[in-house]
């Protein structure tokens, strides 16, 4: 399972979003691969007491542990060969204390993209956010992406976006049944994209912050984000690390030794 937590302004709540990756026991016969994620889904919860109780957007107090019975459920799934491919991405708040919850589904249709937030009623809607991916790089998705505001609530994404279609792509029925694990084979295949919404998540632009680097993957990307008491100022937009090189498993004996690259943002 993986989390994102951030605050809302002034400290107001705490929110938090989950990926669920749930296994069974394996058989005898089985690969702890084979049966890991077999059920997926992001879940979100908020805290307006610093952590102390948590509860979903309708109020409901959920008993802790928390689990994928007792949060908001924005998606699930469960199935094999393809396993649901859902991938927790983060998480991002607005100067109107509104969360944005990000994340991907390569099932039924790889590098699906979504971004949702809640309108005034509270009901989930999804941003046009895979729209606009394939409009501005028409036969590309992202594999991962990191929404962050900043202070004047413009959303910057960062995103990992890799070709769709490949001769040796294998999203369906993937590797262990995980449909984007291909990817690992191919970084150089991954370039970063950035996008930018001045409207809450209605419109974007984009751009390419770095040039393509052919044989070389533009990896793992890590964006800055606010903390809660410091957050990315009116007028500027956050920072990001990058890595340039290869994601691949080393084999023995063997050192990766990758670029590392900070890259500053302007307006």
């Amino acid at each position: 399972m993986s989390n994102d937590m951030a605050w809302g302004p002034h400290q107001q709540a705490l929110h938090m979003s989950q990926g669920f990756f749930l296994s069974r026991r394996p058989a005898p016969d089985e690969h702890a691969r084979d049966v890991a994620g077999l059920y997926q889904a992001i879940g979100y919860l908020r805290s307006l007491d610093s952590g102390l109780t948590w509860h979903t957007t309708a109020g409901t107090k959920i008993a802790l542990p928390g689990s994928s019975d007792t949060v908001d459920l924005l998606e699930e799934d469960e199935s094999n060969n393809p396993k649901p491919g859902i991938n927790h991405c983060g998480l991002a708040i607005d100067s109107r204390n509104r969360p944005y919850v990000g994340y991907l589904r390569h099932t039924p249709e790889p590098c699906s993209a979504f971004l949702k937030t809640q309108d005034e009623s509270g009901t989930w809607q999804d941003l046009q956010l895979v729209e606009a991916i394939a409009s501005a790089w028409p036969g590309y998705g992202a594999s991962r992406f990191k929404p962050v505001f900043t202070e004047d609530d413009v959303l910057c994404i960062l995103a990992e976006i890799v070709p769709i279609e490949h001769p040796n792509a294998n999203w369906n029925p993937g590797i262990y049944g995980l449909p984007d694990f291909w990817l690992r084979d191919y970084p150089e295949l991954s370039r970063l994209v950035w996008l930018e919404s001045s409207d809450y998540g209605r419109n974007f632009t984009t751009r390419e912050p770095i040039a393509d680097v052919l044989d070389k993957g533009q990896l793992l990307p890590s964006v800055e984000r606010p903390n809660g008491r410091f957050p990315i100022p009116a007028g500027t937009r956050p920072s990001f690390l990058y890595t340039l090189g290869d994601w691949r498993y080393a084999n023995e004996g063997e050192t990766i030794d990758n670029e590392l690259y900070w890259v500053r943002m302007e307006p």
